[in-house]
């Protein structure tokens, strides 16, 4: 068993993986608690740091059955600096060895760096033998010398001996620390990064609820692979939006929907969001695309309700319907919709969750009760392009550290200023219930 620790400003969490002969890791336990002692990845409290320490562990050892005394922790902070340095072993003619590739990592470790820092991480960056370059993997190569060209990651002595304290404190051994960036970091996400989300989610769902994986993109034949990737991974659907960029005609659309459902052994949702994508899939399209059997549901974001009521009128419960805007669910149920693919559900799942039960039992007067006390937040949820507003609205919430990737950046401070109020008005500040 091993325990990885996050150490974050407004939140502690623990996650517990039983290693398989294979190498494979299961997570099995998952613990998370409020985080009063740290700022910006430093303890300012140890005592408040370790009793949210103890707090997600013992969460994460409960859901997992085990009792755990060693964790891999966490570390990030404006302490942590970066260089870059240079090794050197001679080889002499012979085929390069693992401990060759140790000795020329060492010497590049033998640089001096200030008194108050600690090495956390030597990453080698490229390996040069004799005069060839841009060697990756230089194992079984043969030459005279071998180089190596390396980062090296630093972190302050003090930062790290408190979290090491306060690991200790609450009764855990600190097996090693690791830059938080180089342990975590679906348009932003490479490929390799977007299937160990969906293995992650398969593995802690562990079959109480479905799965429904992202695959989607312009080019068919990639888009079908995709999807048996996420299928082999244990995902339970696939969501396919429509291709963007060149926008297919409806004869392509129906062609490309095709090749996907018929080479994917789980269900296809379609996914039709003219606004971001530049491509409608019109009603008689979706119709079209019921009677193939792989395909059992659509994500209708088009904004337009009666584009809902024509592909409802149209497909009967051949496919289901689900809202792709948290603002038309109602409307969408009462056409005969069976639910939506929410954005604000992050945040309020169970609000959420109990607005949808209310639609789809009839009772439209408790649900229209229930959609108008979430209007502010549905709107405010798009002040700016999605899903900046919901990654912030969780990070004031105290639920996620608030971070970006390019082209995504952080909200306007006007924007963020709305957000704040209706958060407030809605009881969702930190550590508020949802």
């Amino acid at each position: 068993m091993i325990l990885g620790l996050d150490l974050g400003t407004t939140k502690v969490c623990a996650i517990v993986g039983e290693v398989k002969d294979d190498g494979q890791v299961d997570i099995i336990g998952i613990g998370i608690s409020p985080s009063h002692g740290l700022k910006k990845g430093v303890v300012v409290n140890i005592d408040s740091t370790v009793e949210s320490i103890k707090k997600s562990v013992q969460e994460a050892e409960l859901m997992a059955g085990v009792e755990i005394n060693a964790a891999y922790v966490g570390i990030s902070g404006n302490h942590i600096k970066g260089m870059n340095s240079r090794g050197v072993a001679a080889i002499k003619n012979r085929e390069v060895g693992p401990a060759d590739v140790a000795r020329a990592i060492d010497g590049a470790r033998a640089v001096n760096i200030p008194m108050d820092q600690q090495i956390l991480h030597v990453l080698p960056q490229e390996f040069i033998i004799d005069d060839q370059d841009g060697i990756k993997d230089p194992h079984g190569m043969s030459g005279t010398r071998l180089d190596v060209k390396v980062h090296i990651i630093t972190g302050a002595v003090t930062a790290i001996q408190n979290i090491v304290k306060s690991c200790s404190r609450a009764g855990l051994h600190v097996n090693d620390l690791v830059l938080q960036p180089l342990a975590s970091s679906r348009a932003v996400l490479t490929s390799e990064e977007q299937e160990d989300v969906v293995r992650l989610t398969v593995e802690t769902a562990r079959g109480r609820v479905p799965v429904v994986a992202g695959a989607g993109g312009y080019d068919t034949r990639e888009v079908a692979a995709k999807a048996q990737r996420m299928a082999d991974l244990g995902a339970d659907a696939i969501l396919s939006v429509t291709p963007y960029y060149n926008k297919p005609t409806q004869e392509g659309l129906v062609q490309h929907y095709l090749r996907i459902a018929r080479s994917c052994p789980i269900p296809i949702i379609l996914y039709n969001v003219p606004g971001r994508t530049g491509c409608n899939l019109e009603p008689s399209t979706a119709a079209r695309l019921a009677k193939e059997p792989g395909i059992f549901a659509i994500k209708e974001a088009s904004g337009s309700i009666s584009q809902i009521a024509e592909v409802a009128a149209l497909v009967g419960d051949s496919l289901t319907i689900f809202a792709g805007d948290d603002s038309l669910l109602v409307a969408c149920a009462a056409l005969g919709g069976r639910g939506v693919i929410s954005v604000a559900s992050n945040l309020v799942p169970r609000r959420m969750s109990a607005l949808a039960a209310a639609c789809l039992d009839g009772d439209f007067a408790s649900a229209r009760a229930m959609n108008a006390g979430l209007v502010p937040l549905f709107k405010v949820l798009f002040i700016e392009s999605n899903p900046i507003p919901i990654k912030a609205a969780l990070a004031l919430a105290g639920r996620v550290e608030e971070v970006y990737r390019l082209p995504l950046v952080p909200m306007a401070d006007a924007s963020r200023a709305k957000l704040q109020a209706v958060l407030r008005e809605l009881q969702l500040a930190q550590g508020a219930g949802a």
